[in-house]
C-alpha cells in the first residue's frame, strides 16, 4: 500500500502557556505514534547523555545556568525532523483583548467556554493539516496543580469528544504532570516551543528590555523557525507554524499574515 494512503495512529502533545496574559497559546507537538515514539528515544538520550537524566525541562523552571542545555534540547527538533521521523510543532495565538474568550455571541458565554473552544478550533485545524489519513489518536494534555480543579474532564466530554465526532476515529486522551522527569520529553519539548512564542507575543509585558535569560532559549526557537516568531505562518506551513487566530471573514492581524481567514 502506498505511504500517503496508508491509516496512521497519531500522538498529539498539547499545551497552553499564557493564560491570563493578552495573547493566549494553544501549542501542540504532532507526529505519528511511531515517530513520536522515536523522537521521544531520541530526546530521552539527549536527556541522559547531558546531565539532566531525573529533570524535567519547561519554559517555567528555566534557570539562568541551563540555558544552555535548554537551547540544545530545543534545537533537536530541527534534528528531529527527518523524512523519518515527521514532527509538527503548530502554535495558535488569541489575542485576548482583541478577542475575549467570553463571547456570548459565538456561545461563549463565560471565559471558560471560550477557552475550551478556542482549544477544539486549535487541533481540529492543526490535525487536518498534518494528520493523513488517521485511524486513531492519542491525545496527551499538560496538567498543573494550578489548573482549574475539572479541567480534564471537561476537555474530555468537550475537545475530545468534538474531534472523535469531527474526524470519525477512536481518540484516547490523557493527562500528564508537567514536573515529573519522567513525563513525555516530547511533551515537554511542546512546553518550551510553546513557551518561547507566546514570550514573543507577551514580550513588551514580560520583558520589556529583553533581559530575561530566557530569551536565549526564544532565540535558539527563532533560528530553528527560521523567522520571528510574531510573523504570521500560512496555515500549510511545515513542520513549524505559528498563526494568529482571527474570526472568519477578516484579516489576520499578525506581521506578514496572509489574507482573510476562510
Amino acid at each position: 500500500m502506498a505511504a500517503e494512503h496508508m491509516t496512521r495512529e497519531y500522538t498529539v502533545y498539547a499545551d497552553e502557556s499564557a493564560t491570563g496574559e493578552r495573547y493566549l497559546g494553544f501549542g501542540a507537538l504532532i507526529a505519528s505514534s511511531g515517530a513520536m515514539a522515536r523522537a521521544e528515544g531520541s530526546l530521552k538520550a539527549f536527556c541522559n547523555n547531558n546531565g539532566f537524566a531525573d529533570r524535567s525541562v519547561s519554559w517555567k523552571s528555566c534557570s539562568p545556568g541551563e540555558t544552555g542545555r535548554y537551547r540544545e534540547f530545543v534545537s533537536r527538533f530541527a534534528r528531529l525532523n527527518t523524512p523519518r521521523l515527521q514532527l509538527d510543532f503548530r502554535a495558535m495565538i488569541v489575542d485576548t483583548k482583541r478577542h475575549p474568550l467570553k463571547h456570548p455571541a459565538s456561545r461563549a458565554d463565560t471565559a471558560e467556554q471560550g477557552f475550551y473552544k478556542f482549544y477544539y478550533s486549535f487541533l481540529s485545524r492543526s490535525l487536518k493539516i498534518v494528520a493523513t489519513n488517521p485511524c486513531q489518536f492519542k491525545l496527551v494534555v499538560g496538567a498543573t496543580t494550578d489548573q482549574y480543579r475539572f479541567r480534564t474532564d471537561i476537555l474530555e466530554n468537550t475537545v475530545a469528544g468534538k474531534l472523535r465526532s469531527a474526524f470519525g476515529v477512536p481518540l484516547e486522551m490523557t493527562s500528564l504532570e508537567r514536573t515529573d522527569p519522567r513525563d513525555s520529553r516530547c511533551h515537554q519539548l511542546a512546553d518550551l516551543l510553546l513557551g518561547a512564542v507566546t514570550y514573543r507575543f507577551n514580550r513588551s509585558t514580560r520583558d520589556p528590555e529583553g533581559r530575561s535569560h530566557k530569551r536565549a532559549v526564544h532565540d535558539a526557537v527563532r533560528s530553528l523557525a527560521g523567522r520571528d516568531l510574531d510573523t504570521d505562518c500560512l496555515p500549510a506551513e511545515r513542520p513549524f507554524n505559528v498563526w494568529a487566530w482571527a474570526p472568519k471573514g477578516q484579516r489576520r492581524w499578525a506581521p506578514g499574515a496572509g489574507g482573510v481567514v476562510r
